[in-house]
């Protein structure tokens, strides 16, 4: 979704810069006004003599392009005559743009970014974060006790692993890798990561403690993950007053609206919509013979079918590059 309207507002930046462009190209230097920026009626009239000429056909032009990008998505067909069947055509087709930008959006976001989807959503703290990528497991008592020897703190080992963890991935639950404070004591030995069982001990125990798992002797399996001091603090919080009010599922009660929101915090992978917008709208229409002496109704048709042609140009170098894979593993196995 994000990459599709990243491709729109490309789109419509695009068709913006062009008639800023033929706005400018039409003015003459000499009826160009020397600006006087005092409150005169002089210059609140090349203020309004400025919004009609430049801003008021941005406007236009980028909500025309958008307008004609996903005009056809909203044809209804329902008759099987000539006119209906080119409409279901253009339907068909837009529909099929709009699908290889999300694709192309996913594969920049999951392969050229390395981001994961899980840090899409808000982070529970008593149940594995949304930055969680590497665990150091934590091996289970021998003895079938509901309070085994794996509710103890991390050693000194799984914490030097932790931190060397969170320095690269980051805090599981907020995503923080403390790089200024690392930076700021870059010679100290205290780990600033704290192992944070999950689920946690409370929640284990809880878990553990219930009468069909009593009776087959299970214990759940937990592991280490990197956790900032703020969430660790925070969760401690939540545990605390959630055991006090004798909550009977805490392994919820870290979620919903006491889950971490992290929506506002900037990641490589939300650069994916600005990526696909570059690449799916920058210069597009400049090569088509159709751009020259178009009229503005003509340069969003033109606009449109230019990016449109470009991605399924993507599209089928896409499928060149697999085929061609898919030939040198086969050539591979065959021993060629």
């Amino acid at each position: 979704m994000g990459s599709w309207m990243g491709h729109l507002a490309g789109l419509g930046t695009v068709a913006a810069a062009t008639a800023t462009a033929k706005c400018t190209d039409k003015t003459s230097s000499s009826s160009r006004m020397q600006w006087n920026r005092r409150a005169t009626p002089d210059f609140l009239e090349q203020c309004n003599s400025l919004f009609e000429e430049k801003i008021l056909p941005m406007k236009d032009a980028a909500c025309r392009t958008v307008h004609e990008m996903t005009r056809p998505m909203t044809i209804a067909t329902n008759n099987n005559n000539n006119n209906n069947r080119r409409m279901q055509q253009e339907r068909k087709e837009a529909w099929f743009h709009a699908a290889r930008i999300c694709i192309i959006g996913i594969l920049t976001y999951k392969t050229l970014f390395r981001s994961n989807f899980m840090s899409l959503s808000p982070s529970s703290y008593t149940a594995r974060g949304s930055f969680a990528r590497k665990g150091i497991p934590i091996p289970k008592s021998s003895s079938s006790s509901i309070i085994p020897s794996s509710f103890n703190y991390a050693t000194k080992s799984q914490r030097e692993k932790l931190h060397q963890i969170g320095s690269r991935f980051g805090c599981h639950t907020c995503g923080s890798r403390l790089l200024f404070r690392q930076v700021r004591l870059p010679n100290t030995k205290k780990m600033i990561f704290h192992g944070d069982h999950i689920p946690p001990v409370s929640v284990a125990k809880q878990i553990n403690n219930r009468w069909y798992n009593r009776k087959l002797g299970r214990t759940v399996a937990q592991r280490f993950y990197p956790q900032c001091t703020d969430c660790s603090n925070k969760q401690g919080g939540l545990l605390s007053r959630a055991v006090n009010a004798g909550h009977r599922n805490l392994h919820a009660a870290g979620g919903g609206s006491e889950s971490h929101f992290h929506g506002w915090r900037m990641r490589v992978g939300h650069l994916t919509g600005g990526l696909v917008a570059v690449v799916s709208t920058v210069g597009v229409g400049n090569d088509d013979a159709r751009w020259l002496g178009s009229s503005e109704e003509e340069e969003a048709e033109v606009l449109v079918h230019s990016s449109r042609d470009r991605i399924r140009s993507i599209q089928y170098w896409l499928e060149d590059l697999l085929y061609d894979a898919k030939r040198m593993m086969s050539n591979v196995w065959n021993g060629r």
